[in-house]
């Protein structure tokens, strides 16, 4: 159950320790901190302008608008490869 707000106070304080005691674990490139909270799904497609093959297309994106959510149904957060699969 349930914690009492000193209780859960000490949890997070004590995972945000964590966290940022290794920092560099948790996130070895930092280019791509600022697209935490998002998920993105890319199509290559077979052929671009340039004949190399390496064009991609978006087929799905979802960015958080809240907190520590990376998908639009989170009950079944890997529902939107359904269409994809």
């Amino acid at each position: 159950g349930y914690q009492r707000p000193v209780e859960l106070a000490t949890v997070r304080l004590r995972v945000m320790v964590e966290v940022l005691s290794n920092f560099g674990e948790y996130v070895p490139d930092q280019r791509f901190l600022d697209v935490r909270g998002a998920t993105y799904l890319f199509r290559q497609n077979n052929e671009n302008e340039d004949g190399d093959g390496h064009d991609l297309s978006l087929v799905y994106a979802h960015v958080d608008t809240g907190v520590l959510s990376y998908s639009k149904t989170m009950a079944r957060p890997l529902s939107f490869l359904e269409p994809y699969i």
